[in-house]
């Protein structure tokens, strides 16, 4: 049982991913820690610019109750395979045109709103910067929700895009 949810997972070096980006589990279905593998959400992550290899959301072996809804990929290397393996996989992209305010300087905030996502509840529906999703019609894909007029500061103390070196 486990969540990952509205994070920017971001590379600044060509690194080989060779079994994905987001790796949940084990050839036997549990994790390096002895946790299942079963009844895990992946929601809402922004994984930008790995340049090489694959970059799935997997779960190998054995898993159920696996949801993975509304993240995309931005900045990919040419050929390089982005999918899925959970029991559920819907609104998840990759996209060619860069959407964010400035990703070359870590800022994965949206410039305008992206491809409508599912409507997850709470505490999904908010982003990192405390903004709820979906207000404006469009339960917007990625880590960040799209805030028209602009920009707007992060409202929780702490809040950070970290990049991956």
């Amino acid at each position: 049982n486990g969540e990952i949810y509205g994070n920017v997972i971001s590379t600044t070096k060509n690194t080989h991913y060779s079994d994905g980006c987001i790796l949940i589990g084990g050839d036997d279905g549990v994790s390096a820690l002895g946790a299942s593998a079963n009844n895990w959400v992946v929601y809402n992550n922004t994984i930008h610019g790995v340049q090489s290899g694959v970059c799935h959301i997997r779960f190998p072996g054995s898993h159920a109750n696996d949801i993975v809804r509304n993240n995309v990929w931005y900045g990919l290397g040419s050929g390089i395979s982005a999918k899925c393996s959970a029991n559920i996989c819907e609104n998840n992209y990759i996209i060619t045109s860069d959407p964010f305010v400035d990703s070359k300087n870590g800022n994965f905030r949206l410039r305008s709103a992206t491809r409508s996502g599912g409507i997850l509840s709470a505490p999904y529906n908010m982003d990192m910067d405390g903004n709820i999703r979906g207000v404006d019609g469009v339960w917007d894909v990625g880590a960040f929700e799209y805030v028209s007029g602009g920009v707007v500061k992060p409202k929780f103390p702490g809040s950070f895009v970290g990049l991956v070196s």
